[in-house]
């Protein structure tokens, strides 16, 4: 393993965004979910350094990135991940995203292909997360939305009030994370703070609105989707994703494993030897 390697990547909008850079041979890049950081990797990076070159980074307006004046979307993330594989020059890339993460990776793909990546990872995220009026009962579980527009309109409303943020923030971290772990929802309060009001309400009205099913079934990548039994995000919508792709693989995390939204904390042993076995 060699020395990690911290620096930022200035984006073409004035934007520091920072990154870690260690270890050698096939590389992989993880992008991390809304109002998280690429803290919440840290277990499996430190598993996976030694037998990959791993790649984190902070996106714009998280951790220990730069704000954002502008950029409030997954498209904008998706320039600022190709930037940084510019920077770094990757290619031939593991994808490894996680929540808001994988919407990213859509984007992504969306705008500019998958020439540079070689697999690809999803971990507990639905194709789509606001139904439509129209949809059927089972339109809406196949793709895993969970919002009315008005539901979301109104998370939007709560996270974007200076008053009303920190209790809307900790509702949410409590339900993305296992019963009884107090010092995890307080972790995770901690990292969404940091992340302005503003633009984490403008960031997940415009993530949750999109639909990427269209998008989805197009990948033509090994993939591997992972999903919790018990997450906020209605697993039927990994499933659905993984039907999607050809040759996909499905993992789905039980209850008793720390099968919560954010079960690479609760549970990265499983998914670090699932991301190795993949990878390698």
């Amino acid at each position: 393993m060699g020395a990690i390697v911290e620096g930022f990547v200035r984006t073409d909008d004035d934007v520091k965004l920072r990154y870690t850079d260690d270890g050698y041979g096939s590389p992989v890049v993880f992008v991390h979910g809304w109002q998280s950081s690429s803290h919440v990797w840290r277990p499996s990076v430190e598993a996976l350094a030694g037998a990959c070159r791993v790649v984190t980074y902070d996106q714009r307006g998280h951790g220990r990135s730069d704000d954002a004046r502008a950029g409030w979307t997954v498209h904008r993330l998706a320039r600022d991940l190709e930037l940084l594989l510019d920077a770094v020059d990757l290619s031939g890339v593991a994808l490894v995203g996680h929540s808001m993460g994988c919407s990213v990776i859509w984007a992504y793909l969306e705008v500019f292909g998958s020439a540079r990546a070689s697999r690809l990872v999803f971990v507990d995220q639905s194709p789509t997360m606001v139904f439509d009026p129209v949809w059927d009962e089972d339109t809406i579980d196949a793709a895993g939305a969970m919002f009315s527009d008005e539901q979301l309109r109104s998370l939007c409303r709560g996270l974007a009030d200076p008053e009303a943020r920190a209790h809307v923030v900790r509702e949410v971290a409590t339900g993305m994370v296992s019963p009884g772990l107090p010092a995890l929802v307080d972790e995770l309060v901690t990292t969404a703070l940091r992340v302005d009001g503003e633009f984490a309400a403008a960031l997940l009205f415009n993530h949750a609105h999109q639909d990427w099913r269209r998008q989805i079934v197009q990948i033509d990548l090994p993939t591997l989707v992972v999903a919790g039994e018990a997450s906020v995000v209605p697993v039927s919508g990994s499933r659905w994703i993984a039907d999607a792709i050809v040759g996909a693989r499905l993992e789905v995390f039980e209850v008793d494993e720390g099968g919560s939204h954010l079960l690479p904390v609760e549970n990265p042993g499983k998914l670090t030897r699932l991301l190795v076995d993949f990878i390698s």
